[in-house]
């Protein structure tokens, strides 16, 4: 699959694939998409709310 560029690199996408990623039992992928998205959210906010969530469905 090739990704639009505006696509690539952001951190709504990074979230989207951290999900799948861990629900697809990739735990080791899951957590680098978590990662980069946590660090390119735009603001405290958003952030802790991504880290809530992701952190939700790793339970």
């Amino acid at each position: 699959m090739v990704l639009p560029a505006w696509l690539d690199g952001h951190y709504l996408w990074d979230a989207v694939l951290a999900d799948l990623h861990h629900r697809a039992g990739n735990a080791a992928t899951a957590e680098r998409h978590r990662d980069r998205a946590l660090a390119a959210a735009p603001s405290t906010a958003v952030r802790q709310l991504l880290q809530r969530r992701l952190t939700a469905t790793r339970k």
